[in-house]
Formats: C-alpha cells, sequence, structure tokens
C-alpha cells in the first residue's frame, strides 16, 4: 500500500504533506499476481507534519540518523536513514 504525497516547507521543523494518490494491492489467491487499485486523494486530504526530534549520531542501527515526527492527526512517524 502506498500514499503519494507532495510536502511543502513551512518552518525548519514543519512540512505541510497534500496527498495525492492511494494505491492497495488486492491480492486474489488465484490469481498469479495481485492487482493495484489507485485513486486520487479528496482535495481535503491534506495536513502537516511536525519533527519533533533529529539524531544523527550513529547510535541508532547501523547507520543512526534516527527522526521522530508527529501528524496533524497526531500519528506518530518514527524514521531511519539507511545509507
Amino acid at each position: 500500500n502506498t500514499v503519494e504525497i507532495d510536502l511543502e516547507p513551512v518552518t525548519s521543523s514543519r512540512v505541510d504533506a497534500i496527498l495525492n494518490k492511494f494505491s492497495f494491492a488486492l491480492f486474489d489467491p488465484g490469481a498469479r499476481s495481485p492487482g493495484l487499485l489507485s485513486f486520487p486523494a479528496p482535495v481535503k486530504a491534506r495536513g502537516f507534519i511536525d519533527t519533533t526530534y533529529v539524531d544523527n549520531a550513529r547510535t541508532v542501527g547501523p547507520t543512526g540518523k534516527l527522526r521522530i515526527s508527529r501528524g496533524n492527526d497526531g500519528n506518530v512517524f518514527i524514521l531511519t536513514k539507511n545509507e
């Protein structure tokens, strides 16, 4: 499952998120390959993401680089950067 998003910087710690398209994999046990259902996001599918913590040290995993962000609906995103 994927979501296509445009991110527009607002401040050094906030980006506006504009959702463009949703895609979902459809699995049919009798099919040879999964199908894909894609559709445009509604115009009101917008929000923001605040980055609340960034660690660029090599303290997390093999490369470090941890980022914790929170969305406008309260969702928490924990991201690590692979190099």
